[in-house]
């Protein structure tokens, strides 16, 4: 409210202004914890894109000997891959085959969704089905 004359403002005046003071305080204080939060969010969503590119180039990586004395478990991987059913690895430890797995998801149609691998020889048995097909 501006005063044009000379003269200074009346008490009506004043408590207008004084009772308007917090009101507009708070909306001021709101636009701009609006137009942080905003900032922020657009941050974690680019940082959430980084992120998303730097897995899905962590886990399609080739596997070494793909071209050579694996190349049959590779082209087993793709088949496998292109079907919609669930997959159980057997092997020995450290024969890779959670490599395999992640081979496998890389060429899924479900190679956008996380990527879970679960030790099985860590589960108890009482957990196991819990674990792995939920409660």
């Amino acid at each position: 409210m501006a005063n044009y004359r000379h003269h200074s403002y009346n008490q009506e005046q004043v408590d207008l202004l004084t009772a308007l003071n917090e009101p507009l305080a708070l909306a001021l204080m709101n636009g701009m914890r609006f137009k942080e939060l905003q900032r922020m969010r657009d941050l974690l969503a680019e940082d959430n894109r980084m992120l998303k590119n730097e897995l899905s180039r962590a886990t399609i990586r080739p596997v070494v000997g793909g071209d050579l004395g694996l190349k049959p478990v590779i082209e087993q991987v793709d088949r496998t891959a292109a079907l919609d059913n669930p997959v159980l690895l057997l092997g020995e430890t450290g024969t890779g085959k959670e490599l395999i797995a992640r081979a496998i998801h890389a060429g899924s149609r479900r190679n956008r969704m996380p990527f879970v691998s679960v030790n099985c020889g860590s589960l108890s048995p009482t957990l196991a089905d819990s674990e792995l097909f939920g409660h």
